[in-house]
This record gives structure tokens, C-alpha cells and sequence, in this order.
């Protein structure tokens, strides 16, 4: 009896020793290169925070592991039953999802990560469902420092306003003990400080230096031309806001507040509500960015500001306005994002894979980094952007999921993406999050700017043509400029291309003739691409063109008369729309015709003609 309780007892105290790697405080150190063998069957289930892949109820165990490496990659391939794998930062208490994932290798889990060397991650291995077994964790690392010497590199806003200062942030790795920076145009020009704040004073642009050092040697990152300081004196310097439902955050997750500190900082940017936020205040001039997010279930309330301000939203863009609209819906049938004909189509379609469309687009490059051009999730995005929404910058097989639509002198970003905790890669689809928020941010912020200084964009009307000129006072890996042109200032074509210079710190001037331009009036813009496949758009001009068609009086009372330059010589259609649609629709069948309007009510309205396949738009204003 005697010797039956203490086997017991014995039995009972070796089975919490062998467990403590069921929590993370017991995790099994792992090192790279190791392959190390388990089972989780007697091991009870783990609760952690949603990373690419939830809990199970199934047995797990937590390993560790420091990195000295800056690329890692843990496998459960060839394991005996479904697993799972998640990989966290952090600490026990409070950890920060790096990576997971369900299925890699047939119902096995694989993650690769960027790590940081010295950071310690956190693996937690289990199953599907309930699913328990043996298996085999393998650890493999590239990037590794060991006995090399560090690999310079650095982090900072490219575009700072004159006066003002930059925060360089160190993204060296391997471990360096000391740092050299040359900050010519700065001030201090010189400093040994990790992460230095240097004063940039006049307009140009300038390099900048890193030498890293540690016991293995050292390694000089050089950049040339980085830093871009401008007169922000005229520039926006407002107020920036992040706008969703009080019913809660899309999945209760704070990514999206996340994002807006890291572009932003904390206590800048301002957390506003549908159901309350002054509409006013929020599409002012004070306003340089606003976020519009409806996921989840806050569709309907994002739909309902939508129906209720778009015309609001749509001037405020066109006034140099710079908007996010985003939603991945969890109800309803989808929505209009307006702007000239965008939507959101929704039928619980939802798309696990995405694909960078325009791999040269600023958000693809940086400042945060790594972004990838691909990416994984559960979900990546519900529905898709559909209708006039301009260009396709992220898309799987069969849905636009972001698409950038340039309106007046402003931009728009259209999304249906869910958030970016349930992305994969996590932190290259966090940074994606934060690139598209750094790119639509004026430029003082973090925006990338033009690499030409543009001195002037104009051009001249004559009888039967438009001259489109320019002027460049400098010019940084300037690949071309193509010539872009609207009927109504939103939606653009190209009409021509031109070459630039290259680089050039001398005034260089360019030139085009539009042999056939549109009737009444043509919107221009310049579109500027470097050698890398970045672009940017240029301010919107505006010119007659042929004027075929006049309307008056303006503003009218009773009615208008459309007068032609020649006899139609068959039946004209005439259009006659407010911003709600169209109202009222005649065909001309004289050069000068009276247009009954007396039922109207009093407002702004679009008169649009096509001739010749050839549209015209005037404007009245009815008393």
C-alpha cells in the first residue's frame, strides 16, 4: 500500500515537471540548426493571442529561442497528425504575434520571420482542432551574425520641412557597439548617438552616412540624396483623423490605431465617430487626411455617413484633401464609394491571397519595411472594389482589394481589407497598413515626394489645340512623365509621354502640343516615374478646348438655351444632372434651342452633350 502511494505521488510529480513546457514561462530553448522531436498528447491545450491562426482544443508546448539571425524559420513538416504553429515576440505576459499558420506541407505547419538578432521568440506548437501527436520541430536561420561584422542601415522620414528636425532611427544588424554618422547640410553635421536628431536649415537636398561598428569590424551604409528638405510654410499642417462606428474596432483589434501612431504619433492624430464626429469640422481645410474605416460590423454606419456626405467628402478631396476608404464587410450587400462611380461589392465573398498590382508604388517600397509584394489571410480582404475606381494597386485573381483614384488636386484610396492582424506575414502586412497611411500623409510627415522640383506646370489654349508646359529647377532619377487628361478633373487617360533628364541641378523646360483636345473643358496633370517604378501625380490644370456647345444664361431662372457651333444633322441627346443623377433628359434638334427648366429646383447642374462621340460638360446654377 505504502509503495503504491509514493508510485503515485512519484508518478503525479513527474508529470508537472514534464508539463512546465506547457505554459510559455517553461519554454524548451531552441537554437538554430536544432531538430527536436515531441509529442503533445499529454499536454493540455494553450489559449494565446490570434496569430495567422487561432486556438485549438487539442494538446501544446511553447519552445524559445534568441535570435541571432535575421531570418528564421520554424517547421513541423513530416510530423504525424495536423498541426498548427504560431510565433510570437514580447514577452510571456504580453505577447506580440510575429507569425502562424495552419497548413504548409500537406496538414503541416512551416512560418518563416524576419527576427532581430537578440530578440527572443516565442513558438507554440499544437494541432488542429483537437488534434494531438508526435512531431518533429526543426529550426533553421540565415542572415546569421556569429562572427561578422554588422550590416549598416537606417530609417528616417525622407522629407523634412526647413527648420525643422529628423529622427534617425539604426536598423543595423549584428549587434553594433558603436556608430559614425555624417549628416552633411545638418545639424550636429556629425554624431556617434545610436538614433540622433539632426536640424535641417535650408531648401536641398542632402546625403547621409552610417558607419556601424562592432568587434568583427564594420560596414558603411552611404545615401545618397535622402534627406529632401522643403518650405512647408505654405504646406497643410493640420489635423489628422482616424473615423470608424462607436460600436467597436473592426474585430477589436487596434492595428489601425497602431498604424495612425506609427505615421502619426500618439496624441497627434484624432479618434473620431460616425454616429458623432462633426462633419464640418472633420472635412475642413484645417484637415490634411482623414481614415473612413467600416469592417466588420460597422458597414452600415460607414454606408450611412457615406449616403448622407459625399458630396461633402468628394469637394473636400478635390480641394487637395488626401482620404482612406476601407471596409471589409461582416453585413449588408456592399456599398458606393462615389468618386465618380467606385463601389464596394459585397456578397460574403471573401479572398485569402493578395498581390501587389503596381510592385513600383511608393507603399511597396517604404519608409516601413519589410512590405513584401504578397500576402496571406483569414481573411486578406471581403469583397472588391469595383466601377470607376482608377488605378488596381492590390488584387488576388479576381478582385480589386485597394485601388488609387486621383479627384481634383486630391487623392483617394479605396480598400475592402480586413485588418491587419489577420495578415501574413504579420509585420510586413502591419508595415503595408502603415505605407499606405505614410503615403497618403502630406509630405511633411512622411510622404514621399516628388524627385523633381517642379517650378511651373501651365499651358495656353488655341483654335484648334492645347500647349501643356513645364519646368524642372532639379531632377533625381526622373525615368519620364507622361501627360495625362480628363473631361471632368477625376477620371485621366494618357496622352503622351516624355522623357526626362535623369538627374539635373539646372532648370530644364519640356513641352507637348494636345493636337485633339476634348470639348469644353480639359483637365492636365503630369504623371512623374523614376527609375524604380515610383510615381507621383503633379496639381491638376484645367483648359478649353474646342467649344462646340455655350449654355446660358447662368445662372438661369426658366430656362436655358444650348446654342451649337454648327447645325446638328441629326438629334443631339442632352443630359441635364445634379449630384444626385440625372433629372432631366431632351434632344436638341436645332443650332439654338430653349430648354424648359422650371420645374428644377434651385442648385448647381451638369449640362453633358456628346458630339462625335466627344463629350462636353457646362455648368448652371438654377435660381
Amino acid at each position: 500500500m505504502k509503495k503504491g502511494i509514493l508510485s503515485t505521488l512519484i508518478i503525479f510529480f513527474l508529470a508537472i515537471a514534464s508539463n512546465a513546457q506547457d505554459l510559455c514561462s517553461g519554454a524548451i530553448n531552441i537554437n538554430c540548426g536544432d531538430v527536436l522531436a515531441g509529442n503533445t498528447t499529454a499536454y493540455t491545450a494553450d489559449i494565446a493571442p490570434f496569430c495567422g491562426t487561432g486556438d485549438g482544443t487539442g494538446g501544446g508546448l511553447w519552445y524559445q529561442s534568441t535570435a541571432t539571425c535575421t531570418s528564421m524559420t520554424a517547421s513541423l513538416c513530416g510530423s504525424s497528425y495536423d498541426t498548427k504553429i504560431r510565433v510570437y515576440s514580447g514577452t510571456c505576459a504580453g505577447l506580440i504575434c510575429e507569425t502562424g499558420i495552419d497548413d504548409f506541407c500537406g496538414l503541416q505547419s512551416e512560418v518563416t520571420w524576419a527576427s532581430t538578432p537578440g530578440v527572443t521568440y516565442y513558438i507554440l506548437v499544437h494541432g488542429f482542432g483537437g488534434g494531438a501527436g508526435a512531431y518533429t520541430l526543426s529550426l533553421t536561420c540565415t542572415g546569421c551574425c556569429a562572427t561578422n561584422p554588422p550590416a549598416a542601415d537606417f530609417s528616417v522620414p525622407t522629407t523634412v520641412c526647413m527648420g525643422s528636425t529628423a529622427t534617425f532611427t539604426d536598423m543595423s544588424t549584428c549587434n553594433p557597439t558603436s556608430w559614425s554618422w555624417s549628416f552633411p547640410g545638418g545639424t550636429p553635421a556629425t554624431s556617434t548617438a545610436q538614433n540622433p536628431v539632426v536640424t535641417y536649415s535650408t531648401v536641398g537636398t542632402y546625403d547621409v552616412t552610417l558607419t556601424a561598428t562592432n568587434a568583427f569590424g564594420n560596414d558603411v551604409e552611404v545615401k545618397t540624396n535622402h534627406i529632401n528638405v522643403i518650405d512647408c510654410s505654405g504646406a497643410c499642417m493640420g489635423n489628422y483623423y482616424y473615423v470608424r462606428s462607436n460600436t467597436g474596432s473592426p474585430w477589436g483589434s487596434t492595428a489601425n490605431e497602431t498604424g495612425m501612431d506609427a505615421v502619426y504619433g500618439a496624441g497627434v492624430w484624432t479618434q473620431a465617430f460616425f454616429e458623432t464626429v462633426n462633419v464640418g469640422t472633420l472635412f475642413s481645410a484645417a484637415t490634411c487626411f482623414v481614415y473612413l474605416e467600416g469592417s466588420d460590423f460597422g458597414a452600415t454606419e460607414l454606408e450611412t455617413f457615406l449616403t448622407a456626405n459625399m458630396t461633402t467628402i468628394e469637394n473636400w478631396v478635390a480641394a487637395g484633401g488626401r482620404l482612406f476608404l476601407n471596409s471589409a464587410p461582416n453585413e449588408d450587400n456592399g456599398m458606393s464609394y462615389g468618386f465618380g462611380g467606385s463601389a464596394l461589392t459585397y456578397a460574403t465573398n471573401y479572398n485569402s491571397n493578395a498581390t501587389a498590382t503596381v510592385p513600383g508604388h511608393p507603399i511597396f517600397s517604404g519608409p516601413f519595411v519589410p512590405v513584401g509584394t504578397a500576402w496571406t489571410g483569414n481573411y486578406f480582404s471581403h469583397g472588391g472594389i469595383t466601377g470607376s475606381y482608377g488605378t488596381a494597386l492590390v488584387s488576388d485573381a479576381a478582385l480589386v482589394q485597394a485601388a488609387e483614384k486621383a479627384w481634383g488636386t486630391g487623392i483617394v484610396i479605396f480598400g475592402c481589407m480586413t485588418t491587419a492582424n489577420w495578415h501574413l506575414p504579420a509585420i510586413e502586412a502591419q508595415n503595408l497598413l502603415q505605407n499606405i497611411l505614410c503615403y497618403l500623409a502630406p509630405p511633411p510627415i512622411c510622404g514621399t515626394p516628388l524627385p523633381i522640383e517642379l517650378l511651373s506646370f501651365s499651358g495656353n489654349s488655341l483654335d484648334d489645340a492645347n500647349i501643356l508646359e513645364w519646368t524642372t529647377s532639379t531632377e533625381l532619377d526622373n525615368d519620364y512623365f507622361i501627360v495625362e487628361r480628363s473631361s471632368n478633373g477625376s477620371d485621366f487617360e494618357e496622352i503622351q509621354k516624355v522623357d526626362g533628364a535623369g538627374n539635373s541641378n539646372s532648370a530644364i523646360s519640356y513641352s507637348i502640343r494636345d493636337n485633339d483636345p476634348l470639348n469644353g473643358i480639359n483637365y492636365y496633370r503630369l504623371k512623374q516615374t523614376d527609375f524604380s517604378g515610383n510615381y507621383k501625380h503633379s496639381s491638376i490644370i484645367a483648359l478649353k478646348g474646342t467649344d462646340l456647345v455655350s449654355v446660358y444664361p447662368n445662372p438661369a431662372d426658366e430656362t436655358i438655351t444650348i446654342a451649337l457651333k454648327e447645325h446638328p444633322s441629326e438629334g443631339i441627346s442632352v443630359t441635364i444632372r445634379n449630384t444626385l443623377g440625372q433629372l432631366q433628359t431632351v434632344e436638341l434638334v436645332k443650332q439654338e434651342q430653349q430648354i424648359d427648366i422650371s420645374d428644377l429646383p434651385a442648385g448647381i447642374y451638369l449640362v453633358e452633350i456628346i458630339i462625335d462621340g466627344k463629350k462636353t460638360i457646362h455648368k448652371f446654377t438654377k435660381k
